[in-house]
């Protein structure tokens, strides 16, 4: 598992939020330049903490109502 410090904790909650932010967003929100932002968004894609990118898709689009996100932890 990787070694995890505040600035990867805080690009993690930035990114759960919108996986979008560009290089420039993250550094203004973080403290720390574009570069060093983009270099610990990588480390944490190719050490497997981010898995992968998801598209939440509006539920109005199929005709749903409600939509239940339920997370487990075992």
């Amino acid at each position: 598992m990787a070694e995890l410090d505040k600035f990867d904790y805080r690009l993690l909650e930035l990114l759960q939020e919108n996986s979008r932010l560009t290089g420039n967003e993250l550094s203004a929100k973080v403290g720390l330049s574009s570069a060093a932002c983009l270099r610990r968004v990588q480390r944490l894609r190719e050490t497997g903490v981010i898995e992968r990118d998801v598209a939440i898709v509006s539920p109005k689009v199929f005709g749903k109502k409600m939509m239940v996100i339920v997370l487990l932890t075992m």
